[in-house]
């Protein structure tokens, strides 16, 4: 009697149904979550359908010699709804949206914060929005946080830190895990804004404002607390390095002189007493040898993540640290050939040594048992054979300078000898001269005191 009081009034709720069939309900199908008039109405729909075939039901107890009254159901299809007239039981547009809206907060799916905020949103406006809605914990969407990334203008720094802020902001706060592809939404978004426009009145960007964002996106992906070590991909941060290399080619950037030899390792409480010791003087060389400097650390810590990343490191790790690590990695790829590749090349382009290129980039990798490709160990071979050339020529040329030089020594010795021999020459007839008169002067004196006593 309950199935056929429901299927009597089932042609009103079939085309309630189809009117909102676009809402999302096809897709919902049956569900004990779901409230007791949607499962009533999608189990009208199905048993419609078995009657259409049957054309009547027949309710009959087996287990009991009574047998129930029949019960005929009028055939209920869509064949059969749309031959048949427009009855008043229809429901209006109200009720249709009213169902709909019941079938949204049937799905618990609200609308977002940011729908409410203006068409053309910033990424802080929308930082400040997100940040009031998930106050206390709450969870917050990666579609919400991939159009916080996406609304970032190009050549405004501030969105590129509001892009930075929400990330590091809602994983302490939030547990917020971002994807692989809000991984690639973000850093796109942060080098937008990094790089100045590209106008009349500022001018086209130089080489130190690329190099500037690739480094500020490279530093985002170091650092783990932004999540960005989880998430992107590592042709994501060979793009970036890309950037970087062509950017130090540009600005021809140098590390100073001798930076790294005597320790083989990028120390920094060593190059700045060899910057001291080697600069000139101006500010502008000094800046340029600084820049150089985070260049070069910045490929240092990310091949260094990208090692770590790529050999498992949550199997040296305790069983806490090694839970939460699995539950927030989502990519656990290594540096590519090619990544090791462009690493190296900035190393050298930089003015590294062979040996710090090695220590840096080389080592470690090998170390984590993958294998560098024969181009790449062609450089650094090719490097350090210059490198001996280099101190070989040198060497011949201090040693070409040092007896040219004990040459015009000797030859000075000889000008001051004959210089010194000349002069006791002319001191001795000086010497016999002068003793000849002062004889003369004597003698004669002599003969005067003479005279006198004889008279």
């Amino acid at each position: 009697p309950a199935m056929a009081t429901t299927m009597m009034a089932a042609p009103a709720t079939a085309v309630a149904l189809r009117a909102v069939r676009g809402r999302g309900l096809a897709a919902l199908g049956t569900n004990s979550r779901q409230p007791v008039f949607l499962r009533r109405c999608i189990g009208s729909t199905t048993c419609a359908a078995a009657s259409t075939q049957a054309g009547s039901i027949h309710h009959v107890s087996s287990s009991s010699s009574h047998q129930m009254p029949m019960i005929q159901q009028q055939p209920f299809s869509r064949a059969y709804l749309s031959t048949q007239p427009k009855t008043a039981e229809e429901p209006s547009a109200e009720e249709v949206a009213e169902l709909g809206e019941r079938i949204a907060k049937v799905s618990g799916r609200t609308p977002s914060i940011l729908k409410s905020l203006p068409e053309n949103f910033t990424p802080g406006l929308a930082l400040s929005a997100l940040q009031t809605e998930s106050a206390g914990g709450a969870f917050v969407r990666l579609t919400d946080f991939r159009d916080l990334a996406q609304s970032s203008r190009a050549g405004h720094k501030r969105d590129a830190r509001s892009i930075l802020t929400a990330l590091k902001d809602f994983k302490r706060c939030n547990s917020f895990l971002v994807d692989t592809r809000g991984a690639r939404v973000a850093m796109e978004g942060m080098l937008r804004s990094m790089i100045p426009l590209n106008n009349e009145e500022y001018g086209s960007p130089t080489a130190v404002d690329k190099i500037n964002a690739s480094l500020y996106v490279l530093d985002a992906f170091s650092d783990t607390d932004t999540g960005l070590y989880y998430a992107a991909k590592t042709e994501y941060v060979e793009i970036n390095m890309n950037l970087l290399l062509e950017s130090v080619k540009e600005a021809n950037l140098k590390l100073p002189a001798g930076f790294g030899e005597e320790s083989g390792e990028d120390d920094e409480d060593g190059p700045e007493e060899e910057v001291d010791e080697d600069e000139d003087g101006s500010e502008h060389d000094e800046a340029s040898a600084e820049l150089a400097r985070r260049v070069l650390h910045a490929t240092r810590d990310t091949m260094a993540a990208l090692i770590r990343r790529g050999s498992n490191p949550e199997r040296d790790m305790s069983k806490r640290r090694s839970r939460k690590y699995l539950k927030q990695i989502r990519v656990d790829e290594g540096p590519a050939p090619s990544t090791v590749h462009v690493g190296v090349q900035i190393c050298l382009e930089l003015g590294a040594s062979a040996k710090l290129t090695r220590d840096i980039v080389l080592s470690p990798y090998r170390a984590a048992h993958y294998k560098a490709d024969d181009g790449t160990m062609k450089l650094v071979v090719n490097k350090k054979k210059a490198e001996k050339d280099a101190v070989k020529a040198a060497e011949e040329k201090a040693a070409a300078d040092a007896a040219a030089t004990a040459a015009a020594e000797a030859a000075e010795e000889a000008k001051e000898q004959e210089a010194e021999s000349s002069n006791n020459d002319e001191d001795t007839s000086v010497d016999e001269e002068g003793r000849s008169e002062v004889e003369g002067d004597d003698s004669g004196s002599n003969n005067d005191t003479d005279a006198k006593r004889e008279q």
